[in-house]
C-alpha cells in the first residue's frame, strides 16, 4: 500500500514549499496595465452615462410629441380613446 496516514505525504519539502507558495500568489499587474484598464473602464462608464442622458433626451421629446399629437386630436374634435 502506498501512501496513507502510514507516512509523510511529501517526501520532497523543496516541492511542498513551492507548491504552498503558489496557493498564496496573487498576481501583480504593471502601473501602466492597470492605468490602461482604469482608463478603459472610465471610458466605458462615461459611455454608459451619455446613452442614458440620450435615453432621457429622447423620451422627454418622444413624451412631448405624444403630448402635442394629442392635443392636436382634441383640438380637432378627436379622442385618441376612442373617436369623435
Amino acid at each position: 500500500m502506498l501512501g496513507g496516514d502510514k507516512r509523510d505525504r511529501t517526501a520532497d519539502l523543496l516541492h511542498a514549499m513551492q507548491a504552498l507558495s503558489q496557493l498564496s500568489y496573487t498576481p501583480v499587474i504593471s502601473l501602466k496595465i492597470y492605468k490602461t484598464l482604469k482608463t478603459i473602464q472610465d471610458f466605458i462608464l462615461f459611455l454608459q452615462e451619455d446613452a442614458n442622458s440620450v435615453l432621457d433626451d429622447l423620451r422627454k421629446a418622444l413624451h412631448s410629441l405624444l403630448f402635442a399629437q394629442n392635443n392636436q386630436y382634441r383640438i380637432n374634435g378627436w379622442s385618441l380613446c376612442g373617436g369623435k
